[in-house]
């Protein structure tokens, strides 16, 4: 394993109450950052993504795929520019972007000198785009001539109903904001569970800056799950849960259960939750770098709204990472495997993580070491960021070739996008 020592911990006043709950840890050795994972399955080249691609990317692909079979001819990019129109939002979160001979545009909005984004850009959005262009500066190869709508929200565009329903003005019975789409729509986040979004998936790039892998020597990690953020509530409630989310509850049962405080370690940076649809105050938790969560024999990754960016980053430290069930995926998701890279909980109740980590407390040590190995090579494989840079231009690639040559056409009539 190739280590390098990191930089003191950041914000040494933010684990101050970490020091005083666990004065008896080794607070003086320091999380280690990591240049490869502890094994990599060497008949496996390190920047080989077929197994990515076909659990992930290919999924998404195959039902336009199969619509564009079925119809006899491409999707066609009249409708697309038509279609973009209606559904970009002013939250700035759904833009038409087109590239053209290796720069990035907005063709219904224009460009600006001075602004990398046009009108208003949702910050996820307004990443992404700064990202792409910053990969085709730096190399313009490969990524093709192409128009698509991008959606950063927090959840699909596309629900899963006839297709031909947009023709007639029809909207998703499923909620605002969603629609029976004509063409596919890149997005960062979608619905996988009993309903199905169609859209394609694409990966996140807010996170990938400083992206690595983490270690903390097994035997003086913590024994917790812990926890810390913002007290965001989810979208979707399981009936067990009375509309109460991970985070508030796990929030508030630490700091009034003695048993749960022998469990987990869960703080939110606001001074009131709401838990069983009532208001109720809590003390402020302090923050804490990710990379500080090393020190845990276990981390979670709770949602927020929807799915949370943080897992990429809890996948790449040497802890057990314990998921919530959720209906909501990235694009690496259909990847990771309950208890082979993770190990689910809010499944039965909304205490059964205390049973979890019960179980895993009676695990041989080898057993738990050997789930954080295999998830420390996916992360590796598949979350660096030149995983995301070649995954974005697959995906603009497979995605193009959906469309005919009438999208050549259109991409032709556009004004050159403007150099950065």
């Amino acid at each position: 394993m190739a280590a390098r020592a990191g930089p003191p911990p950041r914000g040494v006043r933010s684990l101050a109450a970490f020091r005083e709950t666990y004065p008896g840890h080794n607070w003086a050795q320091q999380v280690q950052t990591l240049t490869e994972p502890d094994q990599l399955d060497p008949h496996v080249p390190e920047d080989d993504l077929s197994k990515l691609y076909e659990e992930n990317l290919d999924i998404d692909l195959s039902l336009w795929r199969n619509r564009v079979e079925r119809a006899g001819r491409p999707l066609d990019t009249g409708v697309l520019m038509e279609w973009a129109r209606e559904v970009a939002t002013v939250k700035g979160t759904i833009k038409l972007i087109m590239i053209k001979d290796g720069r990035l545009s907005f063709p219904l909005e224009g460009q600006t000198k001075d602004h990398l984004c046009p009108g208003h850009c949702d910050v996820v959005l307004l990443q992404l785009v700064k990202d792409l262009m910053e990969w085709m500066a730096e190399d313009p190869s490969g990524w093709p001539d192409v128009l698509f709508v991008a959606n950063s929200a927090d959840g699909g565009v596309c629900r899963h109903q006839s297709f031909e329903a947009w023709a007639n003005g029809t909207r998703s019975k499923q909620g605002s904001g969603h629609f029976s789409c004509p063409v596919p729509v890149l997005s960062v986040i979608k619905e996988w569970g009993q309903a199905k979004d169609e859209d394609i998936l694409v990966p996140l790039t807010p996170g990938k800056e400083g992206w690595a892998l983490h270690s903390f020597p097994w035997e003086d990690k913590v024994d917790r799950a812990v926890w810390r953020g913002s007290h965001w509530c989810h979208s979707r409630h399981y009936a067990f849960a009375n509309e109460t989310c991970t985070r508030t509850y796990f929030a508030l049962q630490m700091q009034e259960s003695e048993e749960w405080r022998q469990y987990v370690d869960v703080g939110v940076l606001a001074d009131e939750v709401v838990v069983d649809k009532r208001p109720r105050s809590i003390k402020r938790a302090e923050y804490m770098p990710i990379t500080e969560a090393a020190r845990f024999r276990y981390t979670l990754a709770l949602d927020g709204i929807t799915a949370s960016n943080r897992l990429a980053k809890l996948l790449g430290l040497n802890s057990v990472v314990l998921k919530q069930a959720s209906p909501w995926i990235e694009w690496y998701y259909r990847s990771l495997l309950p208890n082979i890279h993770y190990v689910p909980f809010w499944e039965h109740s909304r205490d059964d993580v205390l049973y979890v980590i019960d179980t895993l407390r009676e695990q041989p040590e080898k057993n738990l070491k050997a789930m954080v190995t295999r998830t420390q090579e996916l992360a590796y494989r598949f979350l660096r960021p030149e995983a995301r840079r070649a995954y974005w231009k697959r995906a603009l690639v497979d995605y193009r070739k959906l469309f005919g040559d009438d999208m050549d056409d259109i991409i032709r009539k556009q004004p050159n996008p403007r150099p950065r």
